[in-house]
């Protein structure tokens, strides 16, 4: 926070980051599945995943509208009136006016449920022009999963600039490396502020006979604990949190996470995966009585406090909170993401 001076907007901070050398990636299409690059190789840089700022613990808001609701937190989401092929138009004046000023914005991108009620996903707006008689039309870059957006269908407008107007919300001027910040009541000059800068926190991948205990483990933009091929790995009493991607992503055998506490992420939770299903071979991993909490941030469906998959495995005694889709979710034998049968 000493870091921080006024910007000359009420209430919004600012601090220069040049020098810093920061990575400060791309929302692209909120990448936590795993079939563009694999998860678990920490070379391949997650899809690149934006950088996040976390205050006191709690990774805080992209500058968007509409806004979070202020008491609740939940998403608040502006709806369209008609959808096109490559797009989506909207008839409101008032919006159309809010919208037009996006074409300006650097990196202007949309998180948007546009095509199906069940799976969100980002899109950046190609253009957005004004309609005769009033309204806008919006043109998406990048192809939708389908030929037409759906009417009435919701999104909601963020990394914007012009949109940072409430307690929380954040913006990087990445032309001239500044960060401008409208902090929450509860930040002072003691609060532990952090950009996240690491593709993960712990990278495992090969380790065999290791414990992980009692650490508090945050800020990453990708995974907190990545592990691929481990054996008899375990993550005990540890505190996960504030990372861009899952909380913890293991793929081996004997090896999992217990007692644990992981939370604001901005994918999954937990991702363990274990066993030969052509074999039926047990793999003995395990996600036992952790305390998740507060997952999806940045992709929202599909993205549990646990994700489970493979043969012989143990997920037990979980607490899941604050889930905007699935709370447990995956598949035994069936090909999903990890489709190396052999681990």
């Amino acid at each position: 926070p000493s870091a921080f001076r006024r910007s000359g907007q009420d209430g919004v901070l600012q601090a220069d980051l040049n020098g810093l050398q920061l990575s400060y990636g791309s929302n692209s299409n909120g990448s936590c599945f795993f079939f563009a690059s694999h998860p678990l190789s920490a070379d391949r840089g997650f899809d690149n995943p934006p950088i996040g700022l976390v205050l006191n613990g709690v990774t805080q808001t992209p500058a968007r509208w509409p806004n979070l609701d202020a008491a609740t937190g939940r998403y608040s989401w502006q709806f369209i009136d008609v959808g096109y092929a490559d797009g989506f138009g909207i008839n409101d004046t008032s919006v159309a006016r809010r919208m037009l000023r996006w074409n300006r914005e650097q990196d202007p991108w949309i998180h948007d449920y546009l095509v199906y009620d069940w799976a969100d996903a980002w899109h950046r707006p190609a253009q957005i022009v004004a309609k005769t008689g009033g309204g806008v039309s919006v043109q998406l870059e990048g192809k939708l999963w389908r030929s037409t957006v759906v009417g009435q269908a919701k999104f909601y407008g963020s990394n914007l600039r012009s949109e940072l107007d409430q307690p929380g919300e954040w913006f990087i001027d990445r032309q001239n490396h500044t960060l401008y910040f409208m902090p929450p009541n509860s930040m002072d000059d003691s609060s532990p502020l952090f950009l996240t800068q690491a593709l993960s926190a712990v990278h495992l991948t090969g380790a065999s006979e290791i414990t992980l205990r009692g650490l508090t483990i945050q800020h990453a933009r990708g995974a907190g604990v990545v592990g691929d091929r481990v054996d008899g790995v375990r993550i005990e009493r540890c505190h996960i949190s504030g990372h861009g991607q899952h909380g913890v992503v293991l793929r081996g055998r004997r090896s999992g996470v217990d007692s644990s506490t992981i939370a604001s992420t901005g994918c999954s939770g937990v991702w363990v995966v274990g066993g030969v299903a052509r074999e039926m071979t047990p793999g003995e991993m395990f996600a036992t009585g952790n305390q998740i909490d507060t997952m999806a941030l940045w992709t929202r469906a599909y993205q549990p406090g646990v994700m489970w998959q493979g043969v012989g495995n143990n997920y037990s005694s979980n607490v899941i909170r604050n889930s905007p889709h699935n709370c447990i979710t995956g598949g035994g034998n069936a090909n999903m993401p990890f489709t190396n049968d052999s681990v």
